[in-house]
This record gives structure tokens, C-alpha cells and sequence, in this order.
């Protein structure tokens, strides 16, 4: 159901043409791939016993020094 409804939102998009698609497609982008982002973070830091546990593996490892 939720497909349906985001090809008919990008199929309406597309037929108003110009810099007014580019622009919907570009938000509907952005929706995507923050939606994808976060959600790769909280099943990853799930996965492994929650964000502390993921903060102090990257403790051990050295991978919170962003300087060098």
C-alpha cells in the first residue's frame, strides 16, 4: 500500500515537469536516505547491546579521535 502511494507521488511529481520535480525529488531523496541512515544506526546499536556498548567498543578501538 505504502508503494502505491509513493509511485503515484513521484509519477505526479515528474508529470508537473521543471524545477518543481527536481525539487520534490530531491525532498523525497533526503526522506529516504535519512530514513535509511537512522535506521541502520538504531538495528546496528540494538544488535549490540545498545548505544553504550557501541560507544565503548569505539573507546577501545580508538575510533572517537576525529583530528587525526
Amino acid at each position: 500500500m505504502l508503494i502505491n502511494k509513493m509511485s503515484v507521488l513521484v509519477f505526479v511529481t515528474f508529470l508537473q515537469g521543471g524545477m518543481k520535480a527536481v525539487l520534490w525529488t530531491d525532498v523525497f531523496q533526503v526522506i529516504v536516505i535519512f530514513t535509511g541512515i537512522t535506521t541502520t544506526i538504531v538495528f546496528g546499536a540494538k544488535a549490540e547491546g545498545g548505544f553504550g556498548k557501541v560507544w565503548q567498543m569505539c573507546e577501545v578501538h580508538g575510533k572517537l579521535n576525529f583530528m587525526q
